[in-house]
């Protein structure tokens, strides 16, 4: 099963690759340095922790910092109120905003 959706996978980001290639899907430019912390697994494997270390690092440093976190496409009764209360706990704790 594994391989099966190794196989998928890798076929998808080359048509994506080829996407970007004949322009069909195009780069965005922020206009700032970005850090995207992330990878394939879902919970506990510690990007939330490395995240709060380099948020508190370049903040320290003077830099303006702002965490974003996006869901992938879920709506679930009351994830505003959820999101809400954690971004004002972090907040209170640390210095750069959380912006869901």
């Amino acid at each position: 099963m594994m391989k099966q959706l190794s196989v998928l996978y890798r076929a998808l980001i080359q048509l994506r690759l080829l996407l970007y290639t004949h322009g069909i899907l195009r780069h965005h430019t922020l206009g700032c340095q970005v850090i995207s912390v992330g990878n394939l697994t879902v919970g506990g494997t510690g990007k939330t922790p490395v995240v709060e270390v380099f948020a508190r690092e370049l903040a320290k440093e003077g830099r303006k910092v702002a965490i974003l976190s996006r869901g992938y496409k879920k709506v679930e009764p009351g994830l505003a109120e959820r999101l809400l209360d954690l971004a004002l706990w972090r907040e209170r704790r640390r210095p750069p905003r959380v912006v869901s």
